[in-house]
C-alpha cells in the first residue's frame, strides 16, 4: 500500500511540474523568439511575460542577457 502510495505521489508531482512547465514556456517562448532573432525587446515586455516566480525564475537570464546586450550598445 505505502509503494503505491510513493509511486501514485511521484507521478502525480511530475505530471503537476511538467503542466507548469509548458505554462510557463508556453509565456515565454515567443519573447524567446523574438530576442534571439535579434528583433528589440524591452524590459517591459520581459516583466509583462514574467509574472509570477517560476517564470521570473525562468527569464532571470534573459532578462540579464538583454540588459548586458543594451549596456554594450
Amino acid at each position: 500500500m505505502l509503494l503505491a502510495f510513493v509511486v501514485w505521489r511521484y507521478t502525480s508531482v511530475a505530471r503537476g511540474a511538467k503542466a507548469r512547465d509548458k505554462a510557463i514556456v508556453k509565456r515565454l517562448d515567443p519573447l524567446a523568439e523574438r530576442f534571439e532573432a535579434g528583433v528589440a525587446v524591452s524590459a517591459e515586455e520581459v516583466e509583462l511575460a514574467s509574472v509570477g516566480w517560476e517564470s521570473r525564475e525562468a527569464a532571470h537570464p534573459d532578462k540579464h542577457k538583454y540588459r548586458r546586450e543594451c549596456a554594450a550598445k
